[in-house]
């Protein structure tokens, strides 16, 4: 006789806090069913069955689960391919690694288990499997809508040791068991947040294989602020108090060397008179940043069909772009506040021929035109430096530091913006050596030196559906001379580059 199985009705979910992880599955009644861990110590862990509905709010450790088996069927010489190609670069990383591997009997000596006691019911039903045993333990209750495990003391509990779980033949009848459903229930619920984006819509297109962008990963609109970093009131930012809205045919900041907000933007020496250029020169001499009254490169095109496209000064050089902002008097439809509006365009995240995904836009993109920003949370450069520490070498880190400022303040003092766990469709963008794309650094506080926007650019036309890349490797960190070698001109490097462009340099480097 088969032995009570614990299933609970539909509209019950797993309380996923307190769930560790999920180590097997197998087919019940017709359906895939998966064995969690329970969160617990090393003698009272607690694992048990569930349908896919009752994980509704684990699908995150259910495509651990699933990608770690998925990768296992590899041989271990397509493993250390797949390892090799993952790019890095001093705080940047391209793709959405799922840092999982397969659970085995070893890897749970630390969880054990128990099963249930007589004087608790639990919620049962009766199914069988030739890999048994059944149950490991029935104590679960309901609370809220949730499903919690119970812990239990009882001496006539019968217990299973759980550091053999998954057995052997666990395993073997799991590797006859599809995945099917939960790679559908996955890829709805990473579609359910794209569609939750607002903006243009974000797709998801994956023609290669079943996988999905790892749930753990969040989408967020705009950074979020961490512990230790200061953000400037309202109240503090400072606007152009010359411009005003009819300026620039109704647009705004026709003046460069009137506009406020542009008092510390590139000079634009073409425009520089005689005496001009003589102030200008002066101050430089003197190591004086003061260029207030001169004429600035301005970051947009004005008019045509190009308008509000960063002009080739920036797209070329990595200064500051200098954005009005809500304490303008310019007004809102100012031609220098592009980036604060937010993207635009249509973008899609796929799956490459390669084991990582990448980014594309919908539409034909155009020279210098804004694609969207890189968000992420805001941390210490102190924050920063723990974080990559806890990493350890080879792994692909998202961090940019906001360092644009060095000069000005110290580079211990500047934040960093991590987009490992929370940030926006432009964090799969790939790396190229020779990339369609640009980051760019955007004010929109001129006196706020710290707190600094990552904006994306088309470097050059981009047709409909190519993928767009951009170089991790910031010229700022390092001048390039092409008379080297790639190993003598980056000893830095871990991680050989396959972006195959012809312009490749070999490697990334950290």
């Amino acid at each position: 006789m088969s032995r009570p199985q614990v299933v609970v009705p539909a509209h019950y979910r797993l309380w996923a806090p307190d769930v560790d992880a999920v180590i097997c599955h197998r087919s019940s009644l017709g359906r895939e069913q998966y064995l969690v861990r329970w969160k617990g110590g090393r003698s009272s862990a607690v694992l048990s069955w569930h349908f896919l509905p009752d994980l509704s709010h684990c699908l995150h450790l259910v495509q651990k689960y699933v990608e770690a088996r998925r990768s296992s069927s590899h041989t271990s010489q397509d493993a250390s391919q797949q390892r090799d190609m993952t790019y890095n670069r001093k705080r940047k990383a391209p793709h959405d690694e799922l840092q999982a591997s397969l659970l085995t009997p070893s890897s749970m000596s630390r969880a054990s288990s128990v099963s249930s006691a007589e004087n608790v019911r639990p919620l049962q039903a009766h199914t069988h499997s030739s890999s048994g045993p059944d149950i490991y333990n029935g104590i679960l209750q309901r609370k809220g809508g949730f499903i919690y495990a119970k812990r239990v003391s009882s001496n006539k509990v019968q217990r299973v040791n759980a550091v053999k779980m998954p057995t052997e033949a666990m395993l073997q009848e799991a590797s006859n068991v599809k995945t099917t459903n939960a790679d559908m229930q996955i890829r709805a619920k990473f579609l359910r947040r794209l569609d939750a984006l607002f903006g243009p819509r974000v797709s998801f297109v994956n023609v290669n294989d079943p996988t999905t962008p790892s749930l753990d990963f969040e989408f967020i609109q705009e950074n979020e602020i961490g512990e230790g970093v200061e953000v400037q009131p309202d109240e503090l930012i400072v606007g152009c108090e010359k411009c005003r809205p009819d300026m620039g045919q109704n647009r705004g900041c026709e003046y460069t060397q009137k506009c406020d907000c542009l008092e510390f933007a590139a000079v634009d020496e073409a425009r520089l008179n005689d005496e001009q250029r003589a102030l200008f020169e002066a101050r430089k001499k003197a190591g004086v940043d003061d260029t207030a009254g001169l004429p600035k490169r301005f970051p947009y095109l004005s008019t045509g069909r190009h308008a509000g496209c960063l002009v080739n000064f920036y797209l070329d050089q990595r200064h500051i772009i200098y954005e009005c902002n809500e304490s303008c008097n310019c007004g809102p439809k100012c031609k220098n506040r592009n980036v604060q509006h937010g993207r635009q365009v249509e973008l899609e995240i796929f799956k490459t021929p390669h084991p990582f995904f990448g980014l594309r836009c919908k539409q034909d993109l155009l020279k210098g035109q804004f694609i969207d920003t890189y968000v992420g949370e805001v941390i210490t450069n102190a924050e920063a430096d723990r974080r990559e520490a806890d990493s350890g070498p080879g792994k692909a880190s998202y961090l940019f530091t906001l360092d644009k400022n060095v000069g000005a303040i110290a580079l211990e003092d500047c934040y960093t913006i991590d987009g490992e766990k929370k940030s926006g469709p432009t964090r799969f963008m790939n790396h190229s050596c020779d990339p369609n794309c640009g980051v760019y650094t955007v004010s929109y506080n001129k006196f706020d030196y710290k707190m600094l926007t990552l904006a994306l650019f088309a470097k050059e036309d981009i047709p409909a559906g190519a993928e767009l890349t951009f170089d991790y490797m910031d010229r700022d960190d390092m001048e390039e001379d092409e008379t080297q070698t790639a190993d003598d001109a980056y000893p830095g490097a871990k991680t050989k580059c396959l972006c195959g462009s012809e312009r490749c340099r070999g490697y990334l480097w950290v």
